[in-house]
């Protein structure tokens, strides 16, 4: 009972932290309201981004259960063709050839933004404009400084 007392001071103070951290070590012994303890999580979650600590919001939410458990399992990824800009895609049938092709104009999709060639092996992209490339030429690029703009000359940072 005394946990819930402090729990309940810590949320009337906004310590998103603690309640989360405490709900979650504590959850076996103490009965929590499921709503309370989803809010808190997910709070000191994004509060844990806002901050780029991935990594450990990513542990968080894996130490969770409930609705805040599958946060990072609803991503989903679309590619638009850069030829005829239609958003569809499918998985090479070779296997010899790797990456995403088309199906409208059959194009790979999976072109470098700095050496323009089709990447073949992991790509990486912005989550925000969409462009990328081959993973070494990405990385020497935001090595390079680059004031953090997008290679394709788009302006996004």
């Amino acid at each position: 009972e005394s946990i819930l007392k402090i729990v309940a001071k810590k949320a009337m103070e906004g310590d998103v932290q603690t309640c989360a951290v405490v709900c979650l070590l504590t959850r076996d012994h103490v009965h929590y309201h499921g709503e309370w303890v989803t809010r808190w999580v997910y709070e000191y979650g994004e509060l844990l981004r806002r901050h780029k600590l991935h990594n450990e919001a990513t542990t968080l939410i894996k130490a969770s259960s409930g609705p805040v458990a599958s946060i990072n399992t609803e991503a989903l990824v679309s590619l638009a063709c850069s030829r005829c800009g239609k958003s569809a895609q499918e998985p090479r049938s070779s296997k010899r050839e790797r990456g995403y092709v088309c199906k409208h104009c059959r194009v790979p999709m999976t072109r470098c933004v700095i050496c323009q060639q089709h990447v073949k092996g992991l790509y990486v992209w912005c989550q925000g404009c969409g462009h990328g490339g081959h993973f070494a030429h990405m990385l020497e690029w935001f090595r390079e400084g680059n004031s953090g703009l997008c290679p394709s000359g788009c302006l996004h940072r």
